[in-house]
């Protein structure tokens, strides 16, 4: 009985399946394994029956945990296929970047390439190109050289003057820096760019006396009244330029050389000045060693004379400038610094094209135009805000009487300058609610829900440029009739609105918003011809 009773357990036992529970979990009284194995495997009496089923069921065991296994395997090579899958992904995506890096640099040397042999040819026969300069009785000539005043290249007015006494010692030539300019549109177009970049940073007006473009033409700057940017009682000639590597044609330098003969005789500059280099008065590369080896040749030319700036005025030292460093020779140092910069250069390339599509996502759309935040444009937090109550029953078009911009460089510097100008009228902030320019995108300035600088009626609008004289392109007027219909959807305009020029609600203004857009506005809905003065 107990052999019996031994056999019975060990079956039990055994003939668990996968998950560890019996084929039956009835409970059978201690002796009764008979009626145990008449449920489980049929009516057997005999020990070989049992172990016959036993043996059956232990192979029924094999091919259980048989199948298992294969499933368990399959598994395994599913997960061990989808790893090869991933690194393949990732091998491919490591040389999609680097055909991209290599594209960029190929594109990026051959751009440095093409415009080092444009500039070179251009610099060696400038004959090639023609300049036109606007026709004006008042043009004064300096042989065969133009000498444009401020109005012919639609200089803006300086914020603050500072009148200097002639004659004038000192006489410093710098050189601007970027491309250079071969015709009257590029060099005033040039000139715009950097007095708005004074401005921007700081300064009441363009920081030059004078500057001299590839044109043959002298663009005046502060001119010979006025004092400079950097150091007092000094003249400043910029050539339009960056002359570390282009040379100055000869119609520049002769240009610069009459300028400075006409200087001594309208008792401008003293007849003993002294001529020195930027670099003589502080640390730069201006005016690039292309200018600076050739006016050491010049009269007047002071190697010795370094100058500085203190408050009490002027500090002169009559030193000997230090020995040149000549690294710049070695055609290694070129070669490796050169491939290092188009490197650098290729994966700001790359970064800008594969970041293009959110900065573009982060930019509002109206219609074709685009919406241009003021962190876009890089503007200083106001210095307070007076919230504006809607709906507002004015749309004020004003001009900036600047300047023209056709690009999201020049029209963003321009805004900031609108800005700087701002403050210094007191004003919390830049003036208007919105700016458009003439690339026909809007410059957000206070927006729809800050009082401007006309009234708490209003929402103020300002084409950029002088439109006395320049005409509105069709994108910028519809981006300011989409910009008021916006305002008038949202609920910020009310649907009985005025529009109006700023010379119909300011008498200090009587000529904004310029003839030419007066002329276009008339024609627009809601406009008033009535004047409504405070």
């Amino acid at each position: 009985m107990s052999n019996n009773n031994d056999f019975e357990n060990r079956m039990h036992f055994m003939l668990k399946n996968n998950n560890g529970k019996p084929f039956s979990e009835k409970k059978y009284p201690k002796g009764q394994h008979v009626g145990f194995l008449n449920e489980e495997f049929g009516n057997y009496s005999t020990e070989c029956d049992k172990l016959i089923v036993y043996q059956r069921n232990l192979i029924q065991q094999q091919q259980c945990l048989i199948d298992i296994l294969s499933v368990k395997l399959g598994k395994c090579e599913k997960s061990d296929s989808e790893e090869q899958d991933l690194n393949l992904s990732k091998q491919k995506q490591i040389i999609r970047i680097f055909v991209s890096i290599s594209f960029a640099l190929l594109v990026t040397i051959g751009v440095v390439v093409l415009i080092l042999h444009y500039t070179n040819s251009a610099l060696k026969d400038n004959s090639d190109f023609t300049t036109t300069v606007p026709s004006s009785k008042d043009n004064e000539n300096l042989g065969t050289h133009q000498v444009l005043d401020r109005t012919q290249w639609n200089g803006r007015a300086a914020l603050s003057v500072e009148n200097m006494t002639s004659p004038v010692p000192i006489v410093i030539i710098k050189h601007t820096g970027g491309g250079p300019c071969l015709t009257f549109q590029e060099c005033a177009g040039k000139v715009q760019t950097i007095q708005s970049n004074s401005v921007t940073d700081g300064l009441s007006d363009i920081r030059y006396s004078f500057l001299i473009g590839g044109d043959g033409n002298i663009y005046v700057g502060r001119g010979w009244n006025v004092q400079p940017a950097q150091i007092p009682d000094t003249i400043d000639i910029a050539f339009m330029g960056s002359f570390s590597f282009d040379l100055l044609s000869d119609t520049m330098i002769e240009a610069a050389q009459l300028l400075l003969k006409d200087g001594v005789e309208r008792e401008k500059l003293d007849k003993e000045y002294k001529l020195v280099s930027h670099n003589q008065t502080t640390s730069t590369e201006s005016p690039g060693k292309n200018v600076y080896e050739l006016i050491t040749k010049w009269p007047h030319y002071d190697g010795q004379l370094k100058i500085g700036w203190r408050q009490k005025g002027l500090i002169w030292h009559n030193t000997p400038p230090k020995s040149k460093s000549t690294w710049y020779k070695n055609k290694y140092v070129i070669i490796i610094g050169g491939t290092l910069i188009l490197t650098i250069s290729a994966i700001i390339v790359f970064v800008i094209l594969y970041n293009t599509s959110e900065d573009e996502d982060d930019v509002e759309r109206l219609g074709d135009h685009r919406v241009y935040n003021r962190r876009h444009w890089g503007a200083q937090p106001p210095r307070a805000t007076v919230d504006l109550v809607h709906p507002t029953t004015f749309v004020i078009i004003s001009h900036s009487v600047s300047p023209w911009c056709d690009s999201f460089s020049s029209c963003s510097g321009l805004v900031r300058s609108f800005q700087n100008h701002h403050f210094t009228l007191g004003n919390y902030d830049v003036g208007y609610n919105f700016i458009i320019g003439g690339d026909a995108n809007i410059y957000v300035g206070r927006g729809w829900d800050v009082r401007n600088f006309h009234n708490s009626i209003s929402i103020g609008i300002c084409f950029i440029g002088d439109f006395r004289s320049d005409e509105l392109n069709d994108g910028m007027i519809s981006a300011a009739k989409l910009l008021i219909e916006q305002g008038f959807n949202a609920g910020k305009i009310s649907t009985e609105y005025i529009l109006v020029g700023q010379n119909q609600t300011d008498r200090g203004l009587p000529e904004s918003p310029g003839e030419n857009v007066y002329r276009v506005i008339k024609s627009w809905p809601h406009f008033s011809g009535e004047s409504y003065f405070d």
